[in-house]
């Protein structure tokens, strides 16, 4: 039996943190806003006050949070992690981030004398958290990811050791890319279904079951379709995502231009009212924020925040 720690209680991690606490180990969470942890010390975990105090005497430890800042805040702010001084800490950073900012952070907290610093973005939205599904893209040392593996593989169904650290978080930019790519073209898709008047679930079940099919239509349509817009996963941190990976697209000397416009929807769908949209809400950059179907604005009340 382990200690193992997890920080950051979101829609995402709230549910990998869930399946850490119903397994045989000892499980110890902490989130800035406490009334998060409330449902996971009802599955058996204990609640820390502080991040360092959740990385004392942990063998593992998880972070899902929204962004570079956070993940800092986390590690090096006060009662952070290095706070905890436990140099066999193994910590996974499943937040996305860029890749430069994992190979910071590896490299101060392995200074600090903290631990070691594996980034582990992963994929598969809400639903896969939940189902304990995901794929987990992994960059650090071999013995570092060899010991975090068997308590990902409980949230996780594949998992991939990609290179050094940093390797995880390309590999998710490279992810995103194709992510948005596909919500964008579910999303005009949906538009031409309801433009032209065929019947919506008949036409999905073509889409879904030809050359078209993806894992978009196959769990956000629906959403869609149901007038279901609130975030599993946040359309503002698809585009923090996004800006992160042209960014790493320039400093490779690629242009990426579809991927740029699609950027540029999901700015506007971040400006709607009515949010925080999940990223699968993507139609309202194009209906100026109605809603599918209703020509009224779409409203929501879950945040991932």
């Amino acid at each position: 039996m382990a200690r193992l720690g997890f920080v950051g209680l979101g829609t995402m991690g709230a549910a990998m943190a869930g399946h850490l606490a119903r397994s045989n180990h000892d499980v110890v969470v902490f989130n800035r806003t406490a009334e998060k942890m409330r449902p996971l010390l009802k599955q058996g975990a204990e609640a820390a006050k502080t991040a360092g105090a959740a990385a004392r005497g942990t063998a593992v430890m998880f972070c899902c949070v929204s962004d570079e800042q956070a993940v800092h805040e986390v590690l090096f702010g006060t009662e952070g992690v290095v706070s905890a001084a436990n140099p066999n800490l193994v910590f996974v950073d499943c937040s996305t981030i860029s890749p430069a900012a994992s190979v910071r952070f590896a490299k101060a907290l392995q200074e600090a004398g903290g631990g070691t610093y594996i980034d582990a973005p992963v994929s598969g939205g809400d639903i896969g958290a939940r189902e304990g599904t995901l794929t987990v893209m992994i960059g650090g040392p071999d013995e570092a990811v060899a010991r975090a593996e068997p308590y990902l593989q409980l949230f996780a169904r594949t998992i991939v050791h990609l290179g050094p650290v940093g390797a995880g978080q390309l590999t998710k930019c490279i992810n995103q890319v194709g992510v948005s790519l596909c919500v964008a073209a579910m999303t005009e898709q949906l538009l031409m279904i309801e433009a032209a008047g065929l019947p919506k679930r008949k036409v999905l079940e073509v889409l879904q079951s030809g050359a078209s099919g993806s894992w978009s239509l196959t769990n956000y349509a629906p959403r869609v379709l149901a007038g279901d817009l609130a975030p599993g996963f946040d359309a503002r941190h698809m585009l923090k995502d996004l800006r992160i990976a042209l960014s790493e697209a320039d400093s490779l000397g690629l242009s990426l231009p579809q991927t740029a416009l699609t950027a540029d929807s999901f700015e506007r769908l971040c400006q709607c009212a009515g949010g925080p949209y999940g990223n699968h809400a993507l139609l309202l950059s194009y209906t100026g924020g109605a809603g599918p179907g209703t020509g009224r604005p779409a409203s929501t009340s879950e945040s991932i925040d």
